[in-house]
C-alpha cells in the first residue's frame, strides 16, 4: 500500500476513535503550497464571455420565439423561453444589440403565451418573466416592441399564483418561488387576486423564508451547505446559494442582520468545497453542469458587495468567482449553444447521454448567462488574481446525514470523497480527485458516469452469499494529514455488517481507498477508464492510458463493459475488479 501498513494502523485508530460525528469544518494550519496564483481576470474577461454565450442563440430561435432545445430535437423544454429571453434582454440592453434584445423579448413573450403552466417548474417562469419585465422597463420602456411585450407580460404576472413558496419544507423551489415573488414585486404591479405572486401574503412568506427560515436551518455553523435535502447534491448549493444572495440583494434595507451572516456561511462552504481548478458540482444530479458555476461566482460576488464585508473577504470571494469563471469559459460555445457539461464538447451523442433528464439546453444556458450578467457589474473592473482553499493545505467535512462530504488537499493533491453510497453519482469515496501537473491541475479520475440511478458503488463492495453489501458510513472524520476515516459497514436492503472501517487518503499520484476486511472478504472494486479502449488487466493493476488502478492484493476475478457516460466525459469504460482478504487485514485500490 501506498503509504504503508503502520499509516493505515493510525487510520485505523482514528477510525476506532470516532463517535457521532457533527459537521467539523477545519483548514489545516502550515505554510502555503508553492502553487502559483491563477491568471487574473477583469470584468471585461467576463463580458466577452457573457457575449459568447449569447452569441448563437438568435439562430436557434424559431419564428414564433420559441427557442427549440438544439440537444433533444422536439423535446419540450421547461422554462427555457423565458430564462435565455430574460439572458437575452441582459446581454443585449447593455451591449446595445438590437438583434439579442429582439430575440430575447420575442421567447419572453413565447413564455406567456398560456396563463396556465406546469407547477413543478412555474417559480422559474415566473421569476424570469418578471426579471425581463423589470430589465425591459429600466431600458427598453421608450420602445412601442417592448411597451406591447411588457403589457403581455404584466397581464400573465398578475394571474400567476405562489403556491410553490408554501411547500412545507425547504428545497430550492421553495427558494424559487420566493425569489419570483421578490422580482415580480419589483416590476411594481398589483393584481387583484388573491394568493398572487403580486399579493402581500406571498411577500410576507418569502421575506420570512430569507430572513428567518433559511438562517435558522444555517443555525450556527461556520460553513452551511444549502442544498436539498436527503443526500444534498452539491449543485444545488451553488443553484441556491445564487438564489438566495440575489434575494438578499433584492430585499436591500429589508434583509435582516440574520440573512447577510447567512450569505458569509454559504461563502465559506463554497471555499472549502471549490476544487482547484473552479469545480463546484463533481457529485449528484446536475453534476458538472455550466450553470452551477456561473451561480457560484454570483453569490460570491454579491456577497462581497455586502455592507460590512471586509476588503480581505472581498478578495477571496472575488479569487473564488473568478476561478469557476474560468472553468465556465473552458467549457466552449458551439452552434449550439455554451456546452452545459464538458462532454457535450466531446462528442455529442455521448455528451447527450450523460445529462440528466430534465436538463435542456434553452434553461440551463440561460441559467448560467443569467448569473454571469447579473455577476459581471459586482466583479472587480480590473484584473485581480487570488487563491482559494484548495490552493493550500485543506481538512474539510462538510454537509451532514447522507450528503456528508469532505474536501483534502495534500501535496500535490486534492479530493473530495463522499460518507455513503446509494447510487454511482452518489456514491462513496472519490467523487472528483486532481493533481497538480506542470502549473496546471489533472482530473485524476473521471465524474461518475450518469447511467441509471439503480443501487450501485465502485466499491468497496462486499461480496457475501450471493449479496452485494454497498458502503455507508455513519460517522466520519478528517485527520491532520488528510485522511478520511469513516466508521461504517456494508448495506443491501439492510445491514449486512456494521463496525467496518474505511480509509481514503492522497498518495503521490492520486487517491487510495481500503477498507479493513475479515479473512475470506471478498470486495469488488470499478475503476472507470476514460474512453472505448479495454484496460490491459495484470496481477495486481489495470492501465488504460495514463490511467491506473493498483490493488495491494491479486486480482482473482475482472470484468470490463462499455457504454458509460459522465459530465466530464462521453465515454467510459468500467473495469470491475474482485480481490480477496487472505487474513483480516487493509484490502486497498489505488486510483492514479
Amino acid at each position: 500500500m501506498s503509504k504503508g501498513t503502520a499509516g493505515l494502523a493510525l487510520a485505523l485508530a482514528a477510525v476506532l476513535a470516532l463517535g457521532v460525528q457533527v459537521e467539523d469544518l477545519a483548514v489545516a494550519p502550515g505554510p502555503r503550497s508553492s502553487v502559483p496564483d491563477a491568471a487574473p481576470a477583469a470584468r471585461a474577461d467576463w463580458i466577452a464571455l457573457s457575449r459568447k454565450l449569447a452569441a448563437p442563440w438568435p439562430d436557434i430561435q424559431l419564428p414564433s420565439g420559441r427557442m427549440p432545445d438544439p440537444l433533444r430535437e422536439g423535446d419540450p423544454g421547461r422554462y427555457g423561453d423565458g430564462m435565455i429571453g430574460l439572458a437575452l434582454l441582459q446581454t443585449g440592453t447593455r451591449d446595445r444589440n438590437r438583434r439579442l434584445v429582439r430575440a430575447g423579448l420575442r421567447a419572453v413573450s413565447y413564455e406567456t403565451r398560456s396563463l396556465t403552466v406546469h407547477y413543478n417548474t412555474y417559480p422559474f417562469r415566473v421569476w424570469a418573466v418578471a426579471a425581463a419585465y423589470g430589465v425591459a422597463r429600466r431600458r427598453l420602456g421608450h420602445r412601442s416592441r417592448a411597451g406591447e411585450a411588457m403589457r403581455r407580460w404584466a397581464h400573465w404576472l398578475q394571474r400567476q399564483p405562489s403556491s410553490w413558496l408554501w411547500g412545507p419544507a425547504y428545497q430550492n423551489k421553495v427558494l424559487a418561488g420566493a425569489l419570483a415573488v421578490l422580482e415580480a414585486q419589483r416590476t411594481g404591479l398589483r393584481s387583484p387576486i388573491a394568493g398572487s405572486v403580486l399579493g402581500s401574503a406571498a411577500r410576507a412568506r418569502a421575506v420570512g423564508l430569507v430572513n428567518q427560515t433559511i438562517p435558522s436551518m444555517a443555525g450556527g455553523s461556520s460553513a452551511y451547505v444549502l442544498s436539498d435535502p436527503g443526500p444534498g447534491p452539491i449543485a444545488y448549493h451553488a443553484l441556491s446559494y445564487a438564489m438566495y444572495a440575489r434575494a438578499v440583494r433584492l430585499l436591500g434595507r429589508d434583509a435582516s442582520w440574520r440573512a447577510r451572516r447567512t450569505l458569509t456561511r454559504l461563502a465559506r462552504a463554497s471555499w472549502l468545497s471549490m476544487a482547484p481548478d473552479g469545480s463546484v458540482a463533481y457529485w449528484g444530479r446536475s453534476q458538472g453542469q455550466s450553470w452551477t458555476l456561473s451561480a457560484a461566482a454570483y453569490g460570491l460576488a454579491a456577497t462581497a458587495r455586502e455592507r460590512g464585508s471586509p476588503a480581505r473577504s472581498d478578495r477571496k470571494y472575488h479569487a473564488l468567482a473568478a476561478r469557476a469563471l474560468r472553468r465556465l469559459r473552458a467549457y466552449g460555445v458551439g452552434p449550439r449553444g455554451g456546452n452545459i457539461i464538458p462532454a457535450l464538447g466531446q462528442d455529442r451523442r455521448g455528451g447527450v447521454r450523460a445529462l440528466d433528464h430534465y436538463a435542456h439546453g434553452p434553461e440551463y444556458a440561460g441559467l448560467a448567462l443569467v448569473f454571469l450578467n447579473w455577476a459581471i457589474p459586482l466583479l472587480p473592473a480590473d484584473r485581480a488574481g487570488g487563491r482559494i482553499g484548495a490552493d493550500g493545505p485543506l481538512e474539510a467535512l462538510l454537509s451532514g446525514g447522507s450528503g456528508r462530504f469532505a474536501t483534502v488537499r495534500g501535496g500535490s493533491v486534492w479530493f473530495a470523497a463522499r460518507e455513503r453510497a446509494s447510487n454511482l453519482r452518489y456514491d462513496f469515496g472519490p467523487a472528483a480527485v486532481q493533481r497538480l501537473e506542470r502549473g496546471g491541475w489533472r482530473d485524476v479520475i473521471p465524474y461518475r458516469p450518469n447511467d441509471g440511478n439503480g443501487y450501485d458503488s465502485a466499491g468497496p463492495v462486499l461480496r457475501s452469499a450471493g449479496d452485494r453489501g454497498l458502503p455507508v458510513g455513519y460517522a466520519t472524520r478528517v485527520t491532520r494529514d488528510g485522511r478520511v476515516v469513516v466508521r461504517g459497514g456494508f448495506r443491501w436492503r439492510s445491514w449486512l455488517r456494521k463496525g467496518v472501517s474505511f480509509v481514503i487518503q492522497p498518495t503521490s499520484c492520486g487517491v487510495e481507498v481500503a477498507v479493513y476486511g475479515r479473512a475470506g472478504d471478498r470486495y469488488e472494486f470499478s475503476a472507470f477508464f476514460r474512453g472505448n479502449a479495454r484496460p490491459a488487466i495484470g496481477e495486481r493493476r489495470a492501465r488504460s492510458g495514463a490511467q491506473v488502478a493498483a490493488f495491494n492484493l491479486p486480482i482473482r476475478s475482472s470484468s470490463v463493459a462499455r457504454g458509460y457516460h459522465s459530465a466530464s466525459d462521453a465515454w467510459l469504460t468500467r473495469g470491475r475488479f474482485v480481490v480477496e482478504a487472505r487474513r483480516d487485514q487493509w484490502v486497498s485500490m489505488e486510483l492514479c
